[in-house]
């Protein structure tokens, strides 16, 4: 029989065990009880409890009917979300990341094949589309009726007949944004066997990040990473300062993704001018060494004023604008990927002085890149 002192430590889990859990609630010394295959043991009364229930679950309202706290831990926000805690991934920025990481491909048009009524994609359009909009992007939308008593064709195969109808209608390239691995592979699919080229006429990106999925298809999918071990971290935090006595927050706990994995399916510069194309696969082949403006317009066969005018034209930015950009985004990645020192990464991203990378992260993202390191860990 356990003690009273034992039972105020115990946490009930309905979602997936990983070690991030794990190791969290070895640190706080939490005893863990799964509620995936079997109830509460008789006469286990938890302290907290980490679910993926919504608030309106037999399994919710029994724990805190017990006393228990509980905190959801979500893939998407839901209505009743201010009914229970909750930490969830920002969808919304997840929109905004896909549309800059289209913008910085060259690509003016975006799309993204959604539902009526919206299913879960309804966010991740309005991120996508308000950014789209705000980096003077054209965004093209879709809404496929999901029931329509008046077709008796299957939805399976309506929905197959809409997308392809419509991908093929739309200005190319376009950068497509799928809300999930499986919808992207789909997509992918249907893409293809209308003769249209991925990623020259259609880019696909992903949301999720499921290596079993993304690096197993051809071609292999890009994706927007979400960041599971820092939406654990964050619910655990929650969790501890409701046992505490704090009182929940009134919304719930935004996690924002953390970045773009870059694989086959948006592997191109799409760039109305082939020229720029040229330029920035240069400065993305290059940006890891010394690299000069004049360097760049050497290989794009132009001068450095005509260069940046076509820059300037196509992107809303200049070369060496576009030069930063990239090495700190992939300092931004070797910060969160890899445990080289801090002050180590300035070479290998092609900036010679450790001093003015630290400047220029802190000034570009608000963060030092050893509290954006912090921040994943």
């Amino acid at each position: 029989m356990m003690s009273d002192d034992a039972n105020k430590t115990i946490i009930a889990l309905d979602i997936e065990p990983n070690p991030w859990i794990r190791d969290i609630a070895n640190a706080k010394r939490w005893q863990l009880t799964h509620l995936w295959f079997r109830d509460l043991p008789m006469g286990i009364k938890p302290k907290g409890a980490l679910v993926q229930n919504l608030p309106s679950s037999g399994l919710v309202k029994k724990l805190q009917d017990d006393g228990c706290q509980v905190v959801r831990v979500g893939n998407l926000p839901h209505p009743d979300d201010h009914k229970l805690p909750a930490v969830l991934p920002d969808v919304i920025a997840e929109g905004e990341m896909a549309a800059d990481h289209f913008h910085e491909k060259g690509f003016a048009h975006l799309g993204f094949f959604g539902h009526i009524p919206w299913d879960n994609g309804e966010l991740l359009f309005q991120g996508f589309k308000e950014r789209a909009l705000f980096l003077g992007l054209k965004c093209h939308l879709h809404r496929f009726r999901q029931k329509n008593k008046s077709v008796k064709k299957s939805s399976a195969i309506r929905k197959e007949n809409e997308f392809k109808a419509w991908i093929q209608g739309v200005p190319k390239p376009i950068g497509l944004l799928a809300i999930g691995d499986g919808n992207a592979s789909t997509f992918c699919a249907w893409t293809e066997e209308i003769g249209l080229n991925i990623p020259d006429e259609v880019a696909i990106l992903s949301r999720g990040n499921h290596q079993n999925i993304c690096e197993c298809m051809m071609p292999t999918l890009s994706c927007i990473e979400l960041d599971g071990p820092g939406k654990i971290k964050a619910a655990c935090q929650l969790l501890s300062s409701m046992m505490d006595g704090t009182p929940p927050p009134k919304e719930p706990i935004l996690i924002p993704p953390i970045g773009v994995i870059e694989r086959e399916s948006t592997s191109v510069f799409a760039s109305v001018n082939p020229t720029v194309a040229t330029a920035l696969k240069f400065i993305w082949d290059h940006f890891d060494s010394p690299i000069s403006v004049e360097a760049i317009a050497r290989a794009s066969h132009l001068s450095s004023r005509q260069l940046e005018r076509h820059f300037k034209k196509e992107l809303g930015r200049s070369i060496n604008e576009e030069i930063l950009r990239k090495r700190l985004e992939e300092a931004k990645r070797l910060l969160r990927t890899s445990s080289q020192p801090i002050s180590k990464l300035s070479p290998l991203i092609g900036i010679g002085s450790h001093t003015y990378f630290h400047r220029i992260f802190l000034k570009a993202f608000g963060l030092t890149p050893s509290q954006y390191r912090e921040s994943f860990y």
